[in-house]
């Protein structure tokens, strides 16, 4: 009833993807949404919808892996690790590849030949997914401090299963990173992937101002108190910044405020919510 191989496999190798990264999409454009409510924006894991990535890297999607050149990113990346990443996408057989600004693999669908071992079966919200990670660190140039938080897994549709992942690095949470994987539940191979993911490139630790600092710098009352984490603008070509995240109530709107944690510059801010 569904073959592994063939046009069904490519329509539903699609769809997977698709509905991984649309899902999660709107709900990472409903935190620009300036109607939506505070308590829902701020979410820990958000994928941006992978199709976006023609805006940041215009000649993709791609249908078969290049290179990258390390001049051409957003960050330093090793030239020997983008090398590991190129041969790990030509192993597989794939219909469309789409990459980040930073270099990672943003998405990708087909035939990838990656086997989930057994035991994924009982991963629940809240689990460590180091397991999972080290089975993709190649395509999403992991370099040993990024970690997976299981947020989600159920099945996306008759046998095929999603498993979706939150981000931190050094424990510090990345806003709105994560990952998300589709794959059958008998077989356990992969048949997609999505994902915002920051790979930790000397990325700071420690904060130079503190969070009472932080909330000071932000105009009108703070609703949310400030959290430390990694941010990145989805497709944003800047190098993630260690930020203190902050809500606040601004000229009848709420706003979530992104202050630089070792400058104290705004970086960003999104409105939440308004009142007529």
């Amino acid at each position: 009833m569904f073959p592994s191989t063939g046009t069904n496999f490519s329509i539903r190798s699609r769809r997977e993807r698709q509905s991984l990264t649309d899902d999660l999409h709107i709900w990472f454009e409903r935190a620009r949404n300036k109607y939506f409510v505070l308590g829902i924006l701020v979410i820990s894991m958000a994928l941006p919808m992978a199709a976006r990535a023609a805006e940041c890297v215009p000649d993709c999607p791609c249908t078969t892996p290049r290179l990258l050149d390390a001049q051409e990113l957003a960050v330093a990346v090793d030239p020997a690790a983008l090398q590991r990443q190129y041969d790990a996408l030509r192993a597989m057989r794939l219909e469309d590849i789409q990459y980040s600004p930073h270099g990672p693999v943003q998405s990708v669908s087909g035939e990838t030949g990656v086997v989930l071992p057994a035991e994924v079966s009982n991963l629940k919200q809240g689990d460590s997914a180091a397991g999972i990670l080290v089975l993709f660190k190649d395509l999403l140039l992991a370099n040993g401090t990024e970690a997976l938080t299981v947020t989600r897994h159920d099945v996306l549709y008759a046998w095929t299963r999603q498993l979706r992942f939150s981000e931190s690095i050094h424990g510090i949470p990345v806003i709105n990173g994560g990952v998300g994987i589709a794959y059958d539940e008998r077989t356990k191979r992969v048949s997609s992937l999505a994902a915002n993911f920051i790979p930790d490139r000397e990325l700071p630790r420690t904060p130079k101002i503190s969070a009472a600092q932080a909330e000071r710098l932000v105009p009108g009352e703070v609703t949310d108190r400030a959290y430390l984490g990694y941010y990145v603008r989805c497709c944003g070509r800047r190098r993630p910044n260690l930020v203190w995240a902050i809500g606040a109530w601004t000229e009848k709107m709420g706003e979530m405020f992104y202050v630089d944690a070792m400058t104290g510059v705004i970086v960003d801010r999104v409105q939440t919510t308004i009142i007529g």
